[in-house]
């Protein structure tokens, strides 16, 4: 167990009294041992302007959002960038990605196979990749489900460069079918049904 500074003491107790012991921990040992990266992989959290707060049609649900793709399934990655074109990280999960705390401040990602090979979709995979095929049939599988994995990651709303605009809607219709409760899935909805 690790051992309380006396200068953590005061702050603890009163985070005991909240219920949050382990916060508390957290907190106190972040004090003493320098600045924190705020993130797993051990990237800096990046400086400037202070995270947008998330709207209404995403961010709230991150915590309850399920994916299709299953947990722990390591033949995939997802690297995800800020506007200015900085990394956010990468991660190994649509999970992983949506829990960070900048997944806000994303501005895309990009799904990349790093499984065995060759590359070959399951049957959920395939079905997913068979939404957009329909219309994009030059197109392999295997792209349009990463593509529709990507899209799963983060779209940001709006019209702009990177914005919900810019997909294809085979594409979006896709990641609707991989994620369906997605932070972000409502604002899809509302693309693709006209309303935004």
């Amino acid at each position: 167990m690790k051992s309380v500074t006396p200068s953590c003491a005061p702050a603890l107790f009163r985070v005991a009294l909240l219920g949050l012991v382990g916060f508390g921990l957290v907190a106190c040992s972040a004090a003493g041992s320098g600045p924190s990266t705020g993130s797993p992989s051990g990237s800096a959290e990046p400086t400037g302007s202070a995270a947008p707060e998330p709207s209404a049609s995403e961010g709230a649900g991150t915590q309850n959002a399920q994916p299709t793709q299953p947990e722990g399934d390591d033949r995939f990655s997802l690297s995800c960038s800020f506007p200015d074109g900085r990394s956010a990280g990468e991660f190994s999960s649509l999970k992983a990605a949506w829990a960070s705390t900048n997944f806000v401040r994303f501005d895309y990602c990009v799904a990349s196979y790093v499984g065995p090979q060759p590359f070959t979709l399951d049957a959920t995979e395939a079905s997913v990749a068979e939404v957009a095929a329909a219309q994009l049939p030059d197109e392999p599988e295997t792209e349009l489900y990463l593509r529709a994995l990507a899209t799963c990651a983060r779209v940001a709303p709006g019209d702009g460069p990177r914005g919900v605009a810019s997909y294809p809607k085979p594409i979006l219709e896709a990641a609707l079918q991989l994620c369906p409760k997605a932070p972000q899935a409502g604002i899809i909805e509302r693309y693709l049904n006209g309303e935004e």
